[in-house]
């Protein structure tokens, strides 16, 4: 992957397969959504650790908005949902030939889990980016949304892109400055993106 310029995330692995690439790449890798295991116990989030050795690498955590990895309180709710995951299968069944109908019945579930179990605020979301600033640097920090497939299960504000404004006002409250925002919404992940290609370039094929 190095050689060919291709990225590595390590969204999906597990520690010990985080390690390895960490191990394995010598170019700066990707995590594109998983959160800080300090502040909510996912066993997909990052712990301070993994943390300092991806900064280490010169790679990125794209901070996730699912609202499971930010907040465990809220996660501790999901078993409520166990209805609507039924109903969504049936959904999903009954009107997969008829792809309009199928996402907004689709969304109407998304709409009746808020209403059983809430959202977590978007405080709860620049909890974990702070954390991961701190730990790693404001260099190895970015955003990994995530929105095709969390349905609602997001902050409270961030429901689409277009509330993106909403998170960088939360930012600049909590203390960010202007360019470390621009680093967090896409200046950091453009860096490793364009060291994977130069280090691509160097390779002998």
């Amino acid at each position: 992957m190095n050689r060919l310029g291709m990225m590595v995330d390590t969204a999906h692995a597990s520690d010990r397969s985080f390690y390895d690439a960490l191990d394995a790449s010598s170019a700066p890798i990707l995590n594109t959504h998983a959160a800080c295991r300090r502040v909510a116990n996912h066993p997909r989030n990052l712990t301070d650790d993994m943390l300092k050795a991806l900064a280490q690498n010169g790679g990125v955590l794209g901070v996730a908005y699912y609202s499971g990895m930010l907040d465990d309180e809220h996660r501790a709710r999901f078993p409520e949902l166990a209805g609507i995951g039924r109903k969504r299968r049936d959904v999903v069944q009954q009107f997969s030939s008829d792809k309009k109908r199928l996402s907004e019945e689709l969304w109407k579930l998304n709409l009746e889990e808020v209403a059983i179990i809430g959202q977590p605020p978007l405080s709860r979301l620049v909890d974990h980016i702070e954390h991961a600033a701190t730990v790693a640097g404001i260099d190895h920090v970015g955003l990994g949304s995530d929105f095709d497939s969390i349905g609602l299960k997001l902050p409270k504000g961030l429901e689409h892109i277009g509330k993106t404004p909403n998170l960088v006002a939360a930012l600049k409250a909590r203390g960010f400055s202007a360019q470390d925002v621009r680093k967090v919404l896409g200046g950091n992940a453009l860096r490793v993106m364009q060291k994977a290609e130069a280090k691509a370039a160097q390779a002998a094929f």
